[in-house]
């Protein structure tokens, strides 16, 4: 059933794309009226599909992104039903955050303080005196890093050096506390 949706006939420049119960109607054009038009129509199309076959989509979730590579920034509204959808300079998508410029500085800023969140309960769970045994720690410690290498084949190589040192300072704390060790800081001279 769920399958039509990305049999639907959509104007050119206008392909929907989707993973489980998200859909993504991904809109290129050379002009914000282009984009604009072909995106609304794309809307309509898509909005009417779902009450063909007895289900409707969570107006409330919509969000609209325009990416572009302009340095001038700039929105567009799409009309979704009665209500009229500003783009954002980012979204989140399947676990993901997409920001206009496809840059991922702020998916890595967010996993950065995510990792570190759950990071910070590391220590109370894994002491370094009196901890869990071994086994203990080693199925623990991965949480972190799985957090934080979600999704990176699409954006290791696109985040800049700073947020790359925020994540690699959240990795050390969580091996030094994985091992059983003490970080040691280097002193002034």
């Amino acid at each position: 059933m769920y399958n039509a949706i990305f049999k639907l006939t959509m104007l050119e420049g206008a392909t929907v794309v989707g993973f489980a119960d998200d859909i993504v109607v991904v809109v290129a054009a050379k002009n914000l009226e282009e984009v604009t038009l072909i995106a609304n129509q794309a809307v309509v199309t898509v909005r009417g599909w779902p009450s063909s076959v007895g289900q409707q989509l969570a107006d409330h979730k919509t969000e609209v992104l325009l990416v572009t590579s302009r340095k001038h920034t700039e929105s567009i509204t799409v009309t979704f039903g009665r209500h009229e959808i500003r783009s954002q300079s980012f979204l989140k998508y399947i676990g993901v955050m997409i920001d206009a410029r496809l840059r991922f500085n702020v998916h890595a800023e967010y996993i950065s303080a995510k990792s570190a969140k759950v990071a910070s309960f590391l220590p109370r769970l894994m002491p370094n005196v009196e901890g869990p045994r071994e086994i203990s720690r080693r199925l623990l410690a991965p949480v972190v890093p799985s957090i934080m290498l979600y999704a990176v084949p699409i954006w290791k190589e696109m985040v800049t050096k700073s947020y790359r040192r925020k994540l690699v300072s959240v990795y050390r704390r969580v091996s030094l506390r994985t091992v059983c060790a003490f970080g040691l800081f280097p002193t002034k001279r």
